[in-house]
C-alpha cells in the first residue's frame, strides 16, 4: 500500500512537471520554425539590420510567441552582404511552491553568403 503510494506521488510530481514546462519547448519549437524559414524569404539579404529586426519580431507576434521583445533578437552584420539573426531568451516556470525551472533557449542563423575570397 505505501509503495503504491510512494508511486503515485512521483508520477504525480512528473506529471505535473512535464506539464509545466512542456509549452515552453513547444514555443521553442515555433522560435526554431522561424529562424529555419527566414533564409527563405525573398529580399532578406538586401534588408538593413533595423528592418530584419522588425521582420522577426512581426514573426514572433504573428506566431503568438509571448514575451520576446527586441531585446531577445540580435542581429549582427558580418559583412556588407552577410548577417547573422539570434534569438535567446529564459523561461521561469515555477514547478510547486518555491521550486522553479529555468530553461535557457535560444537559435541563429547565417543570411547571405560571404564575398569569394580571391588572390
Amino acid at each position: 500500500m505505501l509503495a503504491r503510494l510512494l508511486i503515485f506521488a512521483v508520477g504525480f510530481v512528473f506529471l505535473t512537471t512535464a506539464w509545466k514546462m512542456i509549452p515552453a519547448y513547444l514555443e521553442y519549437q515555433n522560435v526554431k520554425e522561424l529562424v529555419a524559414s527566414l533564409p527563405h524569404k525573398p529580399g532578406i539579404t538586401a534588408m538593413t539590420s533595423r528592418d530584419l529586426r522588425r521582420l522577426v519580431l512581426d514573426e514572433l507576434k504573428y506566431r503568438s510567441i509571448e514575451g520576446l521583445d527586441k531585446s531577445h533578437v540580435k542581429v549582427e552584420r558580418l559583412s556588407p552582404r552577410e548577417k547573422v539573426v539570434s534569438i535567446n531568451y529564459e523561461r521561469w516556470v515555477v514547478l510547486f511552491g518555491n521550486l522553479t525551472a529555468a530553461m535557457t533557449f535560444g537559435d541563429q542563423v547565417t543570411l547571405g553568403q560571404p564575398r569569394d575570397q580571391r588572390i
